[in-house]
């Protein structure tokens, strides 16, 4: 059975709320980094790959039968590559694995905020405590 790698960095990741939606998929899974900027879209991230930032964001990257890019996209609203639709765009990052991204035009005209740690794990768990 074909395998990918997708790089996952917010609710997919392992304890978070929508893992359950790759879990049946995963063949492996282990931590993992990429450069770029991580904003705050409200119960989820958006990420804007960028290699000359400084800032490292969180997240694990997981193999996956590929069947798994189906149900993928459809959480994260990616209808295919020249969709106008799409909420995030599916990428092929330079080290063979897909992330999905956000534009830095998109970011800034949903004025969101930045995650400086880029962690959303870290930081949706703040974010709870101060709700509650």
């Amino acid at each position: 059975m074909e395998t990918i790698k997708v790089f996952v960095y917010g609710t997919l990741r392992k304890g978070c709320s929508n893992h359950h939606v790759i879990e049946r998929y995963i063949v492996e899974s282990q931590p993992f980094q990429v450069t770029g900027r991580l904003y705050d879209v409200g119960f989820y991230p958006a990420l804007v790959l960028d290699e000359r930032e400084t800032i490292r964001v969180q997240g694990e990257l997981v193999t996956v039968h590929a069947e798994a890019l189906k149900s993928i996209d459809f959480l994260e609203g990616y209808e295919g590559p020249e969709s106008k639709f799409n909420l995030y765009e599916r990428v092929l990052h330079p080290e063979g694995f897909y992330v999905y991204t956000w534009s830095q035009k998109k970011v800034d005209e949903k004025g969101l905020k930045q995650i400086i740690s880029g962690d959303w794990v870290a930081y949706w768990k703040q974010k709870k405590e101060k709700i509650s």
